[in-house]
């Protein structure tokens, strides 16, 4: 397990909050029940007794915990290019609290399906409110990522993008033709002026 994942911003907020059960779920070697590995650093679980470290969670197990969370803690220390776990919370209607930065400026709407933090207050504060969010509100988010609605999305944004470009290639053929055509009533005028002067 990776800090920059944002693990020991979970282990803060557990110390924070004894009265909330955290469950981590990632790979992590060397670990065990009662010690969790973060980069080259061990834990002792046992100062975390309200957090169980589960390992690899595979899409069966991911399902079963999303969906009698509370909310899905996700403070990624890096720009995350995408994050789906955010996704296949919505589509189990969990809210989700990551931080401000990555994709999450897109796929987290602020106060509808969860919060965005950008310091530790802002963490605790979001941890306090997080019932607040409807799970219907994240579900129909959740669904906006769907093969089906994907599919047509890309869809509209390819052909919006082949008419943008067929707009540019008859732009451009356009302006070509005009210069032909300035260049075309240059050569005119100058036979014109020659062809006096020859007189």
């Amino acid at each position: 397990m990776q800090d920059c994942k944002g693990a020991t911003i979970i282990l803060d907020l557990a110390k924070s909050h004894p009265e909330k059960r955290f469950v981590l779920a990632g790979y992590s070697e060397g670990s065990r029940e009662d010690r969790l590995r973060i980069d080259d650093r061990l834990y002792d679980l046992t100062g975390y007794p309200n957090v169980k470290h589960v390992g690899h969670a595979k899409p069966e197990l991911r399902r079963e915990f999303l969906s009698k969370a509370k909310c899905l803690i996700q403070p990624s220390r890096y720009k995350e290019p995408f994050g789906f776990n955010v996704i296949e919370a919505y589509l189990s209607g969990t809210p989700v609290i990551t931080t401000n930065w990555g994709a999450f400026l897109e796929t987290v709407k602020p106060e509808a399906t969860g919060f965005k933090c950008s310091s530790w207050g802002e963490f605790d504060d979001a941890l306090k409110r997080i019932c607040q969010i409807r799970p219907e509100r994240c579900l129909a988010e959740g669904l906006l990522y769907t093969e089906q609605n994907l599919y047509f999305q890309y869809l509209r944004y390819f052909q919006e993008l082949r008419l943008e470009t067929c707009h540019m290639r008859i732009a451009a053929l356009q302006k070509t033709k005009k210069k032909k055509g300035r260049a075309a009533l240059k050569v005119r005028k100058m036979d014109v002026v020659e062809a006096h002067h020859r007189h």
